[in-house]
């Protein structure tokens, strides 16, 4: 029964997160239609309608309710791999190192509850050096110690939450590998 309410409250923060990553990724309005949020930025009504239909979608997906009912792994790495992506805008849009941090930490967790999340490394990776190509661009000094810093902080932080959640990933690195190659072999067969 733990395991089921862990599942069910990942299915309902991984919602939150929805709604809040669509409100993240709206344009930006006109002060004269927009409400201010908590963190100061103008979020249009139209905004938040689409955040709340992208939350309901999620919400009602079959998968998504079924999973969340049963400890099943993928409940979790639903809700980690979506707060990567949320850390992952944040970040792009120039956010504080709080996000790095944050988006480490759910990689790790992600890459702990099933490997077959390593593809979130590459929008982590793309997060941070967004801000950098626009430093570049603009012909900043010194682009490159933002996104080598956030990405050391993201990766050091990661690598505790793996190790933390997976150590035998780290202490017996051979069999793990292999677990993941037999793993992967099923999968494509």
């Amino acid at each position: 029964f733990p395991a089921r309410a862990i599942s069910a409250v990942a299915d309902v923060l991984t919602v939150l997160l929805v709604y809040l990553l669509a409100l993240r990724l709206a344009p930006t309005a006109s002060p004269s239609t927009s409400l201010m949020t908590g963190s100061g930025g103008p979020v249009r009504v139209a905004d938040r309608r689409v955040a709340l239909l992208a939350a309901t979608l999620t919400a009602m997906a079959v998968l998504h309710i079924q999973l969340s009912h049963f400890y099943a792994p993928d409940t979790l790495l639903t809700f980690f791999v979506t707060l990567v992506l949320y850390g992952a805008v944040r970040v792009a849009q120039g956010g504080a190192w709080r996000w790095s941090l944050m988006a480490g930490i759910a990689t790790g967790l992600a890459l702990g509850t099933k490997f077959s999340a390593a593809p979130v490394l590459l929008p982590l990776l793309v997060a941070h050096l967004l801000p950098a190509w626009r430093s570049w661009r603009e012909g900043r000094g010194r682009w490159w110690r933002a996104p080598v810093a956030g990405l050391a902080l993201a990766g050091g932080a990661g690598l505790l939450a793996l190790f933390l959640v997976q150590p035998y990933g780290f202490l017996d690195s051979d069999r793990y590998w292999a677990n993941v190659q037999t793993q992967s072999e099923m999968v494509r067969r």
